[in-house]
Parts: C-alpha cells; sequence; structure tokens
C-alpha cells in the first residue's frame, strides 16, 4: 500500500511516499509513528509526538522520542501500560537510566551528567532518595544515607574543603560522630 502525501508551500509541492509489503501475514499490532506539525510556508517541521509500540491489547509499551524540553528518551512500559524503564540524554548532554516500580515511582536512577558528577540514587516507594553513591563535579567520591525527611544520617567522602571523612547525623542534622 502506498501513501503519497503532497503539502504546497508557495507553489512548490512537497511529496512523500512510502510503502511496505511483505510475503509474510503482518501482525495485528504494532507501532506507529509520529505526530508532527509543518510550516507550510516555510517547511519547518516540529515534532510533537514520537515513535510508540504497542501489544496485542493495544497497550502502549515502548515509545521512542523528545520530551517538550528536547530531551531524547526511550521508555519501556509494563502490561498495564506504566513506566518501568527510562533510559536517555538531556537537552544539556547528560545519560540517564531511571528504573521504577510498578506504581509508577523512580526507585532507581544511574546518570552522568554534564559537570562531570555521577552517580547511583536508590529512592524509598514514595520517591524519597535514600541513598546516593557517586562523585561531586570535582570527581569526588560520595555516599549519603537519608531517611525519610530527606535528611543525611550518614555521609562517606569528600567534604567541600577537600578533606575525607565520615559523618553521622542525627535527624535534626546535627553531628553525632565524625572521623577523623
Amino acid at each position: 500500500r502506498t501513501r503519497i502525501v503532497r503539502i504546497g508551500i508557495a507553489d512548490q509541492p512537497i511529496e512523500a511516499f512510502g510503502s511496505f509489503e511483505t510475503k509474510m501475514k503482518p501482525f495485528g499490532y504494532g507501532s506507529h509513528a509520529a505526530h508532527v506539525a509543518v510550516d507550510v510556508y516555510t517547511g519547518h517541521v516540529e515534532v510533537f509526538d514520537y515513535i510508540a509500540f504497542e501489544d496485542s491489547t493495544g497497550t502502549s509499551r515502548m515509545s521512542i522520542g523528545l520530551t517538550p524540553n528536547g530531551d531524547s528518551m526511550i521508555d519501556v512500559r509494563d502490561h498495564n501500560g506504566k513506566t518501568r524503564a527510562r533510559f536517555g540524554l538531556s537537552s544539556s548532554g547528560a545519560a540517564l537510566l531511571s528504573l521504577f516500580d510498578a506504581s509508577g515511582t523512580e526507585r532507581t536512577y544511574v546518570g552522568s551528567f554534564t559537570d562531570g558528577s555521577y552517580g547511583l540514587s536508590l529512592s524509598d516507594r514514595s520517591g524519597v532518595e535514600r541513598a546516593y553513591l557517586g562523585s561531586s563535579s570535582a570527581d569526588n567520591p560520595q555516599l549519603r544515607l537519608r531517611d525519610t525527611t530527606k535528611t543525611d544520617r550518614v555521609f562517606l567522602g569528600y567534604y567541600k574543603d577537600g578533606t575525607f571523612g565520615e559523618t553521622i547525623y542525627s535527624s535534626t542534622g546535627s553531628s553525632l560522630w565524625h572521623a577523623p
């Protein structure tokens, strides 16, 4: 089947041709393409939506595309359509991998950021970051453990003054123990 699209731009037609042929029986489900806007005067194309793959029930299981702020992402969804994994690059160039629980809450995040820092973040069921293992932008390693109120309770790594140590904090954030 061939589909022809013709759009006139200042008396100059734009044509797009496409076809699909197979000797095999195609699936009754599969993928769809993109939602775009074309300025008929300049030919500028803006992409609003992206490629998505559906299962036999019509549930979107994977999407590939751009977010409104220019991030390129691949989302993988479960049989209920909930995003369970995301991989992508932000418009600033930061790489990320996120894993979500069955309710859609981000529980694991791994990233490499444009300032040179990188890290692994683990969150609880409510989405509060409870553990972070990574580096600062100065490439100094650090481990942080937090309580449900997002208060640091344990820090192991380089402090802002460049010294290395460990601190255990109270629930109010005051230092209970520090080494060295």
